[in-house]
């Protein structure tokens, strides 16, 4: 909810900032930029979270922590469908 009117605020304050300090030109370009920059931003983030994500992965899977996580998870999914056909 804040989101709502923090940004708007922020956005027309960068404006006002650019136009001062600049000039009008300048500013309305900066301004129309803007919503595109915040997509490009947010989606070098996720892209970067993946990045991290999987340097993460390997590097456990080359520690030796990963193969007892997958053996755990082979093992509930075996208990889970043991129980699931005992009740049908």
């Amino acid at each position: 909810m804040s989101v709502l009117i923090t940004m708007p605020v922020l956005y027309t304050l960068s404006f006002m900032l650019a136009w001062f300090f600049v000039n009008i030109w300048c500013a309305v370009i900066y301004a129309l930029m803007l919503p595109w920059l915040g997509l490009f931003a947010w989606y070098y983030w996720k892209c970067t979270v993946r990045i991290w994500q999987d340097i993460r992965y390997r590097n456990a899977d080359r520690a030796g922590r990963i193969s007892p996580l997958t053996e755990l998870r082979d093992k509930i999914y075996e208990r889970l469908n043991n129980l699931i056909n005992k009740n049908e």
